[in-house]
């Protein structure tokens, strides 16, 4: 009896079950416990009660805590802490909290469980990791398992786009240029262009757009520069499509020579630019120049290639030519400094006075793409007439105004330099004690010449008389 209790006592299967774990003092990593026989590979009575004695002494402290945590007795029976064989008879009932605990029964650790949690019947793994394993799609072709849609990648679906036809591109690139004129973002070109299927169109993209800013003027030639450049850079472009335009272009100069007299340097100006942003080899001007001079049929009857590529060759020739053709087509006007287009309105306002050239000044004038900026032309011109005091000088003046006004300047900016000067005749006077009187004069010659409206002539300010110390103000100044 006393043998059957002392081989079926829980506490010790469970401390020979945790021996064999791990291997500690007095149970061998071969130690066997059978139930039925006892223990196996001669295992003596002292070990066993040894063991038993361990297996006791933490289970007691175990109770201990859990009656001490919930206020109940965990036992049937009273639980005696000595060893031996003197304990052989207690009945200990365990509770399955307890005994279904996965925390480690030895006196070490921090009460965690064992392997993380990870271990024990039934538990495959930590939270999170088992199903993020079963859920990883395997790609392994080799595996018998695998289906071959997994091998397709991402699968997706959109409408066919045909090529454009030949009138269909002309109208869509001739209003994205135009547009672009007048917004001068190119990535939304691109964009655009990227959206149409334009492949055996690309070579007229960069012709098209250089024939149209030979109607223009040099800002618009610097738009299309940078497009160029960066069609080029989005590969959008590639290099055998603008070497074909440039070509088409060369072919077609007397065409452009009708409409664009200087259409020969200014081809030669975006070939040397298109060289400097490396869109085109520097061969190329080379290479085209010999073939014109080994042509024998002498296809170049006007020299207009020849002049063109004349033009290039002397552009990249020069001493840090590439860096100065960054600049090729100038600073557009919107992006100069006030004082940069005061200076040169006062100059073309001076040439003119001496030359008495109204078409020459139109020019000038148009020149600077201000439009915004040209109320200053008029303060400018106003000043002038001030500081001449010549009723030549408010003739000439109100001549060019007129003129300028029928066809550059609106009336709106023309009305906005009377007012600035109005505005600062107080402080002229001081430089130019007449500055009322000719203000006057001139306002009146402008009205009758149909320059200014009669809401700007009777806006024209009065300088008071001085008054007398008798008429009770101190002598200041009365403006009426």
């Amino acid at each position: 009896m006393a043998m059957s209790r002392e081989l079926s006592d829980p506490e010790l299967e469970a401390e020979l079950e945790f021996k064999q774990e791990h291997g500690e003092d007095g149970v061998e990593e071969g130690d066997v416990f059978d139930a039925e026989k006892g223990p196996v590979s001669g295992m003596t009575s002292d070990r066993i009660n040894r063991i038993r004695y361990k297996a006791k002494h933490r289970l007691n402290a175990a109770l201990t805590s859990l009656t001490s945590t919930t206020g109940t007795n965990a036992t049937t029976g009273p639980v005696s802490s000595a060893g031996g064989d003197g304990v052989k008879n207690d009945v200990i009932k365990v509770p399955a909290a307890l005994k279904n605990d996965r925390r480690s029964r030895t006196k070490y650790g921090r009460g965690l469980p064992k392997k993380g949690g990870a271990g024990g019947k039934g538990v495959w793994g930590t939270v999170g990791v088992i199903e993020s394993a079963v859920n990883e799609v395997d790609d392994d072709k080799n595996d018998p398992n695998f289906e071959t849609y997994q091998d397709d990648g991402d699968i997706g679906s959109g409408g066919v786009r045909p090529p454009l036809t030949n009138e269909e591109f002309d109208r869509l690139i001739n209003s994205i240029l135009r547009e672009y004129f007048e917004h001068g973002n190119t990535q939304e070109v691109s964009l655009l262009l990227s959206s149409l299927n334009i492949d055996v169109h690309k070579d007229k993209i960069a012709t098209m757009a250089i024939c149209l800013s030979l109607e223009r003027h040099n800002p618009q030639r610097e738009l299309v520069s940078l497009l160029t450049s960066d069609l080029f850079g989005s590969r959008i472009l590639v290099r055998q499509d603008i070497v074909a335009g440039f070509d088409t272009l060369l072919d077609a100069l007397p065409d452009l020579s009708l409409d664009t007299p200087d259409a020969a340097e200014l081809l030669g100006q975006f070939m040397a630019r298109a060289v400097a942003d490396d869109c085109l080899a520097p061969r190329y001007v080379q290479a085209y120049s010999d073939r014109i001079a080994a042509d024998p049929d002498n296809l170049d009857m006007k020299g207009l290639k020849r002049k063109s590529l004349q033009r290039a060759t002397c552009l990249l020739g020069m001493r840090h030519g590439y860096t100065l053709l960054d600049n090729i087509w100038g600073v557009g006007g919107g992006q100069k400094k006030c004082q940069q287009l005061q200076k040169r309105i006062i100059l073309l306002l001076k040439e003119y006075l001496s030359s008495h050239d109204a078409a020459e000044a139109e020019r000038c004038v148009a020149e600077l793409d201000v439009p915004h900026f040209h109320h200053e032309v008029v303060y400018q011109g106003i000043y002038m007439v001030l500081v001449e005091g010549k009723p030549t000088c408010s003739i000439k003046m109100a001549d060019l105004l007129l003129a300028l006004e029928a066809s550059i300047i609106t009336r709106d900016q023309v009305n906005k330099g009377f007012d600035r000067i109005y505005r600062d005749l107080v402080d002229l006077s001081v430089d130019i004690p007449k500055a009322y009187n000719i203000m006057e004069q001139f306002s009146d010659l402008c009205f009758e010449k149909g320059v200014i409206t009669t809401t700007v002539a009777n806006a024209m300010p009065e300088r008071g008389r001085k008054r007398f110390f008798s008429e009770g103000d101190g002598g200041l100044f009365k403006y009426y």
